[in-house]
């Protein structure tokens, strides 16, 4: 990798982290009637909340999806990234608390 590709890769990443991001919930139900509970962050929730019922995200592809809430303060990525990882660890009841948390603050 020469000197400039690894300028322009830094600054890259830069912008990316520079950037503010939001954490979002999402409730996803299957064909079965399975409804789980998916945690995400973006730079954009509409824009990501498109992408899932599009099926371009594997992860909730073929799924009926709803947006239940996202974070009104967006945060640096690692802030987000953090958030994100804590609320997976977090019961179904604790994410749907979490959001009405969120939603009062709209």
């Amino acid at each position: 990798m020469s000197l400039l590709d690894k300028t322009q890769s830094i600054a890259r990443e830069r912008e990316r982290y520079e950037k503010r991001w939001y954490v979002y919930i999402i409730e996803c139900t299957a064909d079965s009637g399975r409804v789980t509970l998916h945690v995400g962050i973006a730079l954009d929730v509409h824009k990501r909340l498109e992408d899932h019922r599009a099926g371009k995200v594997k992860a909730t592809r073929g799924r009926s999806i709803r947006l239940m809430g996202y974070t009104s303060n967006p945060k640096a990525h690692g802030d987000a990234l953090a958030i994100e990882h804590m609320l997976k660890q977090f019961t179904p009841a604790d994410k749907l608390a979490m959001v009405a948390k969120w939603n009062k603050v709209e």
